[in-house]
């Protein structure tokens, strides 16, 4: 487990999370999911926390969005303008773009807790040993009475 700042783990699950989109062709959920585990796993354990994850997600979300809006679409035939459709096309890329956001978000966070409970889970085990029940006492001699409940009332 490396010892990143929340910043740089940010920028490394990016860098990876962009290798997996469109060099391997993973699908953007599962990369998504894959961008939180790991900006959760590098982070430092002080600052180690799910919304890590939801953080580099929402960042490809965004890398996404800007990327998706700069290719133009390929279509087979011309489009007429007009006034109303482009206001009615601004509403609506500015609803896709909070969706995306909040989608990304999603699972990033999701991915974050995932990494953040398997490495509660390891901490925890690695403390305790094996048996995190059984817990060892000491032989301690047995407290005696207390002389105010032993006096007699007469």
């Amino acid at each position: 487990m490396a010892k990143y700042t929340m910043g740089e783990s940010i920028i490394i699950s990016i860098i990876i999370g962009s290798i997996l989109l469109y060099l391997l062709g993973i699908s953007g959920v599962f990369s998504l999911f894959i961008i939180g585990f790991i900006a959760t796993y590098l982070t430092v354990e002080s600052e180690r926390s799910y919304k890590v994850g939801g953080i580099a997600g929402a960042f490809l979300g965004i890398i996404l969005f800007i990327f998706s809006f700069l290719t133009p679409p390929d279509l087979p035939y011309d489009l007429d303008f007009s006034v109303s459709l482009a206001m009615g096309g601004i509403i609506t890329l500015g609803l896709g773009f909070i969706l995306l956001i909040l989608i990304c978000y999603v699972f990033g966070s999701l991915g974050g807790l995932f990494a953040e409970k398997m490495l509660k889970k390891r901490i925890k085990t690695r403390k305790y040993g094996n048996n995190m029940n059984q817990r060892k006492f000491k032989n301690k001699k047995p407290k005696k009475a207390n002389k105010s409940l032993q006096r007699s009332y007469k």
